[in-house]
């Protein structure tokens, strides 16, 4: 086999091939780097994803880590979690609905604050994220007010909302 014949002698392994076969592939469909996936008309960056498995990844050992169940578990957990948290983003365009100007003073405003602590980078780093994780996560959270406020405004009277 070809593939065989040129990786006899070298350190690449399986692992890496297949890697890199996906990185060509994703480069060939015109996937950017920087979307992992696309949950309905939202694109969710790596980094988000990223922050999402090492989350879940922390509750576990590693012995319960090499168990084929667990990380499936942790797989449908984090898709559950994305999708909940990315059906904001596609409503949102649904009911063409954006960032306001002040729901964006927002953002920036709690991303100060949070930039204002000491400890700000070791934050991020047990929250396994970036700034423009937490810049997308709570402009999401800005999205999900202006949603459940059009909601809310727009119903008849006497409307019970859970």
């Amino acid at each position: 086999m070809k593939i065989k014949r040129i990786l006899r002698g070298t350190p690449l392994s399986l692992g890496a091939l297949v890697i890199c076969l996906v990185i060509l592939v994703m480069s060939l469909s015109g996937c950017s780097s920087d979307t992992l996936m696309t949950i309905g008309k939202s694109k969710v960056p790596y980094d988000v994803v990223r922050s999402f498995v090492l989350n879940y990844k922390q509750g576990y050992s590693d012995e319960q880590l090499a168990d084929e169940a667990v990380r499936e578990k942790i797989r449908n957990d984090v898709i559950s979690d994305l999708k909940m948290t990315y059906v904001v983003r596609n409503v949102a365009q649904d009911m063409n609905l954006k960032l306001t100007d002040e729901a964006k003073k927002n953002v920036k405003k709690q991303l100060d604050y949070f930039k204002g602590d000491d400890n700000y980078k070791d934050n991020l780093d047990r929250m396994n994220a970036t700034e423009k994780v937490l810049e997308e996560l709570l402009e999401i959270s800005e999205l999900n007010n202006i949603i459940y406020d059009a909601i809310t405004d727009n119903a008849e009277p006497g409307t019970r909302f859970a």
